[in-house]
């Protein structure tokens, strides 16, 4: 299965936030925020990506562009 590469790290820094604070706002735990932010990629849950794009304010592409 294909794994997915975001740029959560980097939208998470550029926005001055930690990962406990991306965890905290979006309902998700921190294990959660760093795995989507590994370098050899993640498949999230749906309700995660969701919970992600709306606590961060981007959109899918913005979070997972294309390679």
């Amino acid at each position: 299965m294909e794994k997915y590469k975001s740029r959560l790290a980097e939208i998470r820094k550029a926005a001055g936030l930690g990962v406990k604070d991306v965890a905290k706002g979006a309902g998700v735990s921190e294990r959660t925020v760093i795995l989507v932010e590994q370098e050899s990629g993640y498949n999230p849950r749906v309700g995660t990506v969701k919970r992600l794009l709306k606590y961060l304010n981007v959109t899918f592409d913005e979070l997972f562009p294309d390679e």
